[in-house]
């Protein structure tokens, strides 16, 4: 029982496992008491490797399980300096560090124990916080960044240039992106790798915390930012450098104000204009703003600023124009005499120039001015009139479209200020929607969205009335953008309506059927303001059909889906959309249609890719029901679309929410009662496993396999199974093609199954095979259809001619639909551009092969085998004679294999191909083969022998009397 016995450090871990994994916060505190009291019991034994687990854990990203491991170091604090000198430096760098955790508790405790640990940090050991810095997990790299400027600044200012430059070497190896690896054709091999931004944001986040320790080396720093690190192509780690940028010009701006503006003008001046450097082009034209505002005002710097801010108006980016405007507003004082005439020169642009990139740099110029000015410049330099008269000239739709412009810049730059302009406005916004011009139309559904997402709780008092109003408008247009500048409120609706929306509309829906009109009415309206708050436009645009549907189900429904149908969803389908389409789905579902069934099943197929899986789970109850009842509908595009709609909700919210739905796959998919039940099933568990991703197919296709060629269960189980090989091709596409050549011999073996359906459902999961990878996989099944050609079994040689068939006329080009039909068995019908295809897709040797065995087919026994060899035979072949003088070789030598079979059929077949082959080529090929079954008449196998003669009889057959 003595403590230095006990498996200490497989306790930690047990304890810290514990605490990781419980979800009970009293479960948590146990364990850490319990670590805790292990800690003390063996304060005086523990070693090293116990301390590194402690140590290893203050990296978890769970706060219970750093703070159980400060706790317990706690314990230990008085043997961490002088019983474990190997682990100082480590322990040091680890509790600094956890002394900036994230969690506030967290880093309570560990300021509290740093200083009773008597530890320091070596400045040969200050880089090793570079490890910290840049590692992936958000829960050690924040604090390190935080931990690593502290230490410089307290100790260590002398090293601030060294841990620079191991930054700027760091941030550079991480940024390097290898090119995907391509074989010799040029195809991809392999995936484009992840790009590790991790390691480029700790980088950023340490800069921004050493801000004020780098004055000496701003230079070399500035000319990492550009135009390196502000051309990030993670938009997070741009966001990041540019803040660690401009808190630098804020400390240290002023006293290196030439140095800063002469990096920042080279590379204005330099860079190409080029979408690619727009983001770094936006971030240095912030800098430069925040290095101008510490200018002194009357500076003519400051003036030839703006005038270069004003002509980079014009850069045709959106992101440069909206930085630009961010940098005006502190720099317009310095020319206040003189705004009035650049107000007037932006209001011109905006109103006459005829491209779209100066009329939005306009804008948001005008904006950023009068944002400087105050707001009381808008009546002032009478921007709101001119603004006003321009959206009313019907005669000029460009002047229409930069009022738009204009008004959608000031709503974002003066937010709320400018509230009290929008009631003047929303009228002519409203008459925008139905405008006659597709790019005013745009301009004012942009515009309206900006109002409306700027909007205080009293600003919708003030508007809402308004937009109520428009919705009663004649015209279709302005109905719909009443419709969306209510869902645009949603910005600044309270949260909780859309939240309890689930089941409040169900309510409502109730009470559309009331006996009094009244509360009909009532009812109605209700449902128009909840449809006011959805943020999905395409929903949005079609909220008074989806109404109408939910007031008259049995009128309108059908006409509601088809609306929905061919409604393109580009935006993210929030809870207020599901809340009104839901229901309208659920009562189709529940339709005698068989058209209406399978656009609801299309819809839910569309919009659960598009929503959030919580959103979503309140509503399955009522949709798996009729989901299951039309993926076993006797129509089969009704099954294929309710299929891909299952695998698209199991994609969108996993497995654990259709706990039941494999099972009930399972169950159908060997049905005896019903075919169309197993292919139901079958399509319907395809695209479940193709939602679940690879792994569950890898796992799945063992027993898939297994099930489908085995022959002690009964034909309708085995049907079922075999059903899959016909759906996962169609479900997986090309990541399907490592399992092709591992069904064909299940398929080929159903093929010769004894129930005609399982060879039927056999029969089209190879012809599927063969459509699906002729050109991406033909060497992967090829080789089993050519072994099939020569089975034992008729039944599968008649397949393997049937699939073999479909491949060739694939590859060669033809439809192998038209009949071949003639008096001679010997017409052909093929191309010589035909058979070079197929010599091109298969190669010579192969070509040969199959090609004999077509031949050989069309000597068999079984009169199926022989109409459909010469068939195809005859369609893909040009001239038989010469085909057959190239592939004569190959042929003797599968004949003399045949001829030496066990199997009586092959050495009939072989036979009677011999006495054709003499037939079509002349007894001049006599001397070739004769000598060969001389040879085989010595042999000691009598099947071989036996071969010989019934060859030789079917040659003298074919041979002239003379010879």
């Amino acid at each position: 029982n003595h403590p230095s016995l006990l498996p200490r450090r497989d306790l930690i871990r047990l304890f810290l496992d514990i605490n990781a994994i419980s979800k009970s916060i009293q479960v948590q505190n146990d364990a850490s008491e319990m670590l805790e009291k292990l800690c003390e019991l063996f304060c005086t034994y523990e070693s090293d490797d116990d301390i590194q687990v402690l140590l290893d854990n203050l990296q978890s990203s769970i706060p219970s399980v750093r703070e159980s491991c400060v706790l317990s170091l706690k314990k230990l604090v008085t043997r961490l300096h002088k019983i474990h000198p190997t682990l100082e430096a480590d322990i040091a760098r680890r509790l600094l560090i956890v002394c900036e955790d994230p969690e506030e508790h967290v880093k309570k405790i560990a300021t509290e124990l740093w200083p009773q640990t008597n530890l320091k940090v070596k400045s040969e050991n200050v880089r090793d916080f570079l490890r910290d810095v840049v590692h992936p997990e958000y829960f050690v790299r924040e604090p390190a960044t935080h931990a690593l400027p502290k230490l410089l600044e307290a100790s260590f200012p002398q090293l601030v240039p060294f841990i620079l430059s191991d930054l700027f070497d760091i941030y550079t190896k991480n940024n390097k992106l290898p090119p995907p690896i391509v074989d010799q054709f040029g195809r991809q091999i392999q995936a484009q790798p992840i790009d590790t931004w991790e390691p480029r944001a700790g980088v950023a986040d340490c800069l921004f915390h050493m801000a004020s320790l780098v004055g000496d080396n701003i230079e070399d720093l500035f000319k990492f930012y550009v135009p390196t690190a502000l051309n990030d192509r993670h938009a997070d780690v741009r966001s990041d450098m540019l803040r660690a940028a401009t808190t630098t010009v804020d400390i240290h701006g002023r006293d290196n104000l030439t140095m800063l503006l002469q990096i920042m003008e080279d590379f204005l001046k330099e860079a190409p204009k080029t979408a690619d450097y727009d983001s770094v082009r936006q971030n240095v034209v912030i800098l430069m703003g925040k290095l101008a505002k510490d200018m002194d005002k009357d500076s003519t710097k400051v003036k030839n600023i703006l005038g270069q801010l004003i002509s980079t108006l014009n850069t045709p980016s959106q992101q440069v124009q909206a930085a630009v405007a961010d940098c005006l507003p502190p720099l317009v004082p310095a020319i206040k005499d003189e705004a009035g005439v650049y107000v007037q020169q932006l209001l011109n642009v905006l109103l006459k120039s005829e491209d779209y990139a100066e009329k939005k740099g306009a804008a948001y110029g005008l904006a950023g001015f009068i944002k400087g000015l105050g707001i009381l410049a808008v009546k002032q330099y009478n921007v709101l009139n001119e603004l006003t008269d321009a959206i009313q000239d019907k005669s000029n739709a460009k002047r229409r479209e930069g009022a738009l412009f204009g008004l959608e810049m000031l709503t974002s730059m003066l937010g709320r200020l400018f509230e009290v302009y929008i009631v003047n406005i929303l009228p002519h916004l409203l008459l925008c929607f139905g405008d006659n011009d597709a790019k005013v139309r745009d301009a004012a559904e942009d515009c309206a969205k900006a109002i409306m997402s700027k909007l205080t709780s009293h600003g919708v008092k003030i508007v809402l009335p308004g937009l109520l109003k428009g919705l009663e408008s004649d015209l279709w247009r302005t109905k719909c953008g009443a419709v969306e500048l209510l869902g645009a409120m949603a910005h600044c609706a309270p949260k909780q309506l859309s939240t309890c929306l689930p089941s409040i509309v169900p309510k409502l829906i109730e009470v559309l059927t009331d006996s009094h009109q009244r509360v009909q009415k009532s009812g109605t309206q209700a449902l128009k303001q909840i449809g006011s708050v959805i943020k999905n436009p395409e929903i949005q645009a079609i909220v008074p059909i989806l109404l109408d549907a939910l007031q008259e189900p049995t009128k309108k429904t059908q006409a509601s889906l088809q609306i929905l149908i061919h409604t393109r969803f580009v935006h993210f389908i929030d809870a207020p959309s599901l809340a009104l389409i839901i229901p309208v789905i659920e009562r189709a579902f529940q339709n005698r249609s068989t058209e209406t069934r399978k656009m609801a099943a299309q819809i839910i197929g569309n919009i659960y890719s598009l929503t959030d899986a919580k959103d979503l789970t309140p509503y399955l109850t009522s949709i798996l029901p009729g989901l299951k009842t039309s993926l076993l509908d006797p129509v089969p595009e009704v099954r294929a679309v309710s299929a891909h709609a299952l695998g698209s909700m199991v994609r969108a919210m996993g497995e654990e929410a259709f706990q039941e739905i494999v099972p009930w796959l399972m169950e159908h998919l060997v049905l005896e009662s019903s075919p169309v039940d197993r292919s139901g099933a079958a399509q319907g568990l395809s695209e479940v496993i193709f939602g679940l991703g690879a792994d569950r197919l890898e796992k799945s296709m063992k027993e898939i396999i297994e099930r489908s060629q085995q022959m002690d269960l009964a034909a309708h189980v085995r049907d079922g199974y075999m059903m899959m090989f016909i759906y996962l091709p169609i479900s997986f596409g090309e990541k399907f093609l490592p399992y092709v050549g591992r069904i064909i011999p299940p398929i080929l073996k159903g093929l010769a199954d004894e129930t005609e359906f399982v060879r039927d459902t056999a029969l089209k999961a190879g012809q599927r095979i063969v459509n699906s990878y002729a050109e991406t996989a033909i060497s992967l099944f090829v080789p089993e259809l050519e072994q099939g050609l020569f089975d034992d079994n008729w039944r599968i040689r008649y397949s393997s001619v049937l699939l073999l068939g479909e491949l060739l006329f694939k590859v060669s080009g033809v439809t192998g639909k038209a009949t071949t039909e003639s008096v001679d068995e010997d017409d052909n019908f093929g191309t010589e551009y035909g058979l070079q295809a197929i010599t091109h897709a298969l190669s010579r040797e192969r070509r040969d092969r199959v090609l004999s065995g077509l031949y050989m087919g069309r000597s068999d026994i079984a009169l199926t085998v022989r109409q459909s060899a010469l068939h195809v035979w005859k369609t893909i072949i040009s001239n038989t004679p010469r085909t057959l003088r190239e592939i004569l070789q190959t042929l003797f030598t599968l004949l003399l294999g045949c001829l030496a079979s066990s199997n009586y059929d092959k050495r009939q077949i072989a036979a009677r191909t011999l006495g054709d082959l003499v037939r079509k080529l002349g007894e001049r090929v006599l001397p070739e083969i004769i000598p060969i079954l001389e040879k085989g008449l010595d042999s000691q196998e009598k099947d071989q022998r036996q071969g010989v003669c019934i060859g030789l009889s079917e040659i003298m057959a074919a041979c002239s009397r003379d010879y």
